[in-house]
């Protein structure tokens, strides 16, 4: 029976090695779906063989691609399950790994301060026991975290002595990566010309090494720099590049970031429409996985290109196109204390139902963006709204409302200095006597 019982469990555990081995492979080529299938099924038999140093490898595994997709809750779980199993094992470099693995997971949701705490206790273990591949994976993440905080001296020194040491091992996958990280650092102090050169070598390593997320992860950076420098041409494939890898490998947060980086080219082409598809699935995207702080930012950059457009949209005559979009951008700025942003908004919905023609709409409108602008003190706003007033008053009869409102924005300009728009003021002030004196006589 013991006899049995031992061929059981050795089954098990050989069957669990083949599939680690599998998800080993799919995890280096970025196939996420499959490493999570493949690792998942072997934690299963390691779990029913009771093979703790198989569970570890196996929840590491699984807390990587848990990662990408951005659930980071399921990561952190997997993560806090290896370290204390490898605690009660007393094996202190698994233990500074899993720090380090921790540390990763507060880097990417910009916990700062406790990725470079862990980070720091992982690299002092990794030191002390001499181990110079863990090591240098450590310095790389530290140097990422002191980008990350615009402290760019101490990142390029972490980062190069990482580089060093994956060049004294002859570990090219980690040496690619480290030069893409060390190129965001050129990037972020707006060194283009450093920055290209050095993503060009990693992507080529990567993709002689079938690095297939890495190979996303610099074409997107590629394409940011190339946007940077108004290199529209360029940019547009190597983010849809990245967009293509990264959607293919189930790397949802890449894809998100990746697809904002989109909308922002499309902005700037004045491709509105292309940008607002691409952001609208970016801020979807990260709304599912839940970054919260990165669909604020997408919805804050959405609002702006949908009232861009909604503007378009009202000079060529498509007024209830531009006026759905006007409307969806308010919904966002409502949000948000941007009390400005929100009251010329406000301003564009009242002048677009004046010319549909909406009085009363129009009216109630402008009388909304005229409180905001006093409560911003934007007398030009108040001089816009109270010269639109006075036109809507003329036009539905209300002659003396229309003076009154007329003069007090004829004042303004002239007290701001703006003498063209004191004469286009006073034109329609004549105008709005005339009917007043018609209405008299």
């Amino acid at each position: 029976m013991q006899m049995q019982q031992t061929d059981g469990k050795d089954d098990l555990i050989r069957r669990a090695n083949a599939l680690i081995a599998q998800a080993g492979h799919f995890r280096r080529i970025g196939e996420i779906e499959r490493t999570l299938r493949t690792s998942h099924a072997a934690l299963e038999l390691y779990t029913l063989a009771g093979d703790q140093a198989g569970k570890v490898e196996a929840l590491n595994i699984l807390s990587w691609a848990y990662q990408l997709q951005g659930r980071y809750a399921d990561a952190l779980a997997a993560l806090e399950t290896i370290l204390a199993i490898i605690r009660e094992l007393g094996d202190r470099p698994a233990e500074a790994a899993t720090l380090h693995n921790i540390a990763n997971i507060y880097q990417s949701q910009g916990r700062w301060n406790e990725a470079l705490r862990l980070y720091e206790i992982s690299l002092t273990t990794t030191q002390a026991l001499g181990d110079r591949h863990a090591e240098s994976q450590t310095l790389n993440n530290l140097g990422s975290v002191y980008q990350m905080q615009g402290r760019y001296a101490e990142a390029l020194v972490a980062l190069e002595t990482a580089l060093a040491i994956f060049r004294e091992l002859g570990d090219r996958h980690s040496e690619a990566a480290t030069l893409h990280n060390i190129a965001n650092i050129y990037q972020s102090q707006e060194q283009w010309n450093k920055a290209l050169q050095l993503y060009e070598i990693s992507l080529a390593t990567k993709r002689d090494l079938g690095d297939r997320l890495g190979e996303a992860q610099t074409l997107h950076n590629l394409g940011n720099v190339y946007q940077l420098q108004g290199r529209y041409a360029d940019a547009l494939p190597a983010l849809e590049d990245a967009l293509t890898i990264f959607h293919e490998l189930g790397d949802q947060r890449g894809e998100a970031q990746t697809l904002n980086n989109l909308g922002l080219l499309y902005r700037k082409q004045g491709k509105f429409e292309n940008a607002l598809e691409a952001l609208s699935q970016s801020q979807n995207i990260f709304a599912t996985i839940g970054l919260v702080q990165q669909v604020k930012r997408v919805n804050a950059v959405y609002a702006d290109v949908a009232s861009e457009l909604g503007k378009q949209f009202i000079e060529q005559g498509r007024w209830y196109d531009g006026l759905r979009l006007l409307e969806e951008s308010l919904v966002i700025y409502r949000q948000n204390e941007n009390l400005a942003r929100r009251a010329d908004i406000i301003y564009q919905i009242a002048r677009t139902h004046h010319l549909m023609g909406n009085f009363d709409k129009a009216r109630v409108h402008y009388r909304d963006a005229l409180r905001l602008y006093h409560h911003t003190d934007n007398q030009r706003g108040i001089a816009a709204c109270k010269t639109s007033l006075g036109r809507l008053a003329v036009q539905m009869g209300f002659s003396s409302d229309a003076v009154q409102e007329l003069e007090q924005a004829h004042q303004i300009y002239n007290e701001i200095g703006d003498a063209q728009r004191a004469n286009e003021v006073e034109e329609v002030l004549k105008l709005a006597g005339r009917v007043k004196e018609r209405q008299l006589a």
